[in-house]
């Protein structure tokens, strides 16, 4: 599939800068596309999904710490004792 990026992807494979258009798998065009980093240059006729509603979509169960307890203090530097 061939998409025209809208944001720099760069992997494995080499890397396609923004506003340069790119060849990649047909599953990551459409990932690309879904959600916003790229823009399709073929003109295929696409399958129709359905709509998902509120209802079927996953609910989102990631917890995280509150941010003040997920950083870590910066190391204590010790100065050097000089002969006066």
């Amino acid at each position: 599939m061939k998409v025209k990026m809208r944001t720099t992807m760069a992997g494995p494979h080499g890397v396609i800068w923004a506003g340069q258009e790119g060849e990649v798998s047909r599953e990551q065009g459409e990932d690309l596309i879904e959600k916003g980093y790229a823009e399709c240059v073929e003109k295929k006729p696409q399958k129709k999904k359905e709509e998902k509603t509120e209802e079927s979509k996953p609910k989102e169960t990631a917890t995280a710490e509150p941010a003040e307890n997920a950083m870590m203090d910066a190391p204590v530097r010790r100065r050097r004792k000089t002969n006066a």
